[in-house]
């Protein structure tokens, strides 16, 4: 399970969610305390957090454009809200709100 909001509720669903042998990896960063039950971590359960995903955007983007192109990857779904830059206020909003999941702000 990867959880990518950060926000309290959210993450506590994500931990609870994950299979007793799984790992769920908090990628959003919580601007609250997150409570979970910590006696799974004991047999197997793993709970952990990103560091920036150790991401090489030189390489990694235009692999990933290669993937989407070629059919071996999706991007459908992932993008729930999409603005022009002029209303980047409007998209921050939505982001801290914890409404959004992907938003896309167009440049052009």
């Amino acid at each position: 399970m990867i959880e990518t909001t950060g926000v309290k509720s959210v993450i506590e669903l994500a931990y609870n969610l994950t299979h007793p042998d799984g790992t769920c990896v908090l990628v959003g960063v919580p601007s609250e305390k997150v409570t979970i039950y910590t006696l799974p971590i004991h047999f197997n359960k793993v709970l952990t957090g990103s560091h920036g995903g150790d991401a090489r955007p030189h390489i990694d983007i235009p692999r990933m454009i290669r993937l989407q192109r070629a059919g071996r990857i999706s991007f459908a779904g992932i993008i729930t809200d999409e603005f022009p830059f002029h209303d980047i206020n409007e998209a921050l909003s939505l982001v801290r709100s914890g409404k959004g999941g992907r938003v896309l702000l167009k440049l052009a």
